[in-house]
């Protein structure tokens, strides 16, 4: 019994279902460690907590808990992009229209001049354009941030000896998990860019990308798929910068918190 490291509660009252000890665990339990289940089994005239039982099922509960953190996580990235999707072809168009021939440019004044016309000739439909690949990259984005977050501190504390949840290990853990994302998302952050800035053919009046994988596959035979990487080296520095950002800005609210505490 000794080798499977159990307990043992002898009952008072053998019709007892459920040992006192382990009522008042039940009643602490939700209070304390609301991912175990403790799991009892009877032998005899007592009842063993088996620790392996215990453990195993911290192990499922915490996974289950990381498992909606990143379910979580791709939700409101994905929500947060549909929602900010009108602003975000807007930018798109007036920073891509100076970079068009002088023939093709919209000639953009302004955010407001982007979105009356936007709306006049080509309808509400048109803020909308890009919208998959959007939200499908902040979906990514939410769920590498957090699924690669932790893994990286730890990382970094075992290998760089640098305290856990330190500034400098934060910032580390942040500028990588932004680079795993960066190399995810920017084939969709590339099609975005595409179908929020694409006209239709002069000849069919059809629109050159209709989708997500319709447009990396049609840039990726035309230009070659690296070609959904170029710029890569801002978009980079843009996704570690924010995720860098609002990492340490949480861990330092985080150690204010305590420090009050």
């Amino acid at each position: 019994m000794a080798s499977r490291a159990s307990m043992m509660v002898y009952r008072q009252a053998s019709g007892a279902k459920f040992s006192t000890l382990h009522r008042a665990l039940d009643c602490l339990r939700p209070a304390a460690i609301s991912c175990m289940k403790l799991e009892e089994r009877q032998v005899g005239s007592g009842v063993f907590i088996d620790t392996d039982i215990l453990f195993g099922h911290v192990a499922e509960r915490l996974t289950k808990l990381h498992v909606c953190r990143v379910v979580v996580g791709a939700a409101t990235g994905a929500t947060a992009a549909l929602i900010s999707c009108p602003m975000e072809v807007a930018t798109v168009r007036m920073s891509n229209d100076a970079t068009l021939p002088a023939a093709e440019r919209r000639n953009y004044t302004g955010v407001f001049d982007v979105v009356r016309r936007m709306y006049a000739e080509e309808g509400v439909s048109a803020f909308y354009r890009g919208a998959t690949p959007f939200a499908q990259r902040a979906a990514l984005v939410g769920v590498f941030q957090v699924a690669t977050l932790d893994q990286f501190k730890e990382l970094y504390s075992h290998y760089l000896s640098q305290k856990k949840n330190s500034i400098p290990n934060v910032f580390c853990a942040a500028m990588t998990s932004g680079f795993i994302y960066s190399i995810a998302t920017m084939p969709l952050e590339a099609s975005k860019n595409r179908m929020a800035s694409q006209k239709p053919d002069p000849k069919t009046g059809k629109l050159p990308y209709t989708s997500t994988i319709q447009t990396l596959r049609a840039v990726s035979a035309k230009e070659g798929f690296l070609s959904l990487y170029n710029g890569f080296l801002p978009y980079y520095m843009r996704c570690g910068g924010h995720t860098v950002s609002m990492f340490v800005i949480v861990q330092m609210i985080r150690d204010q918190y305590r420090s009050l505490m």
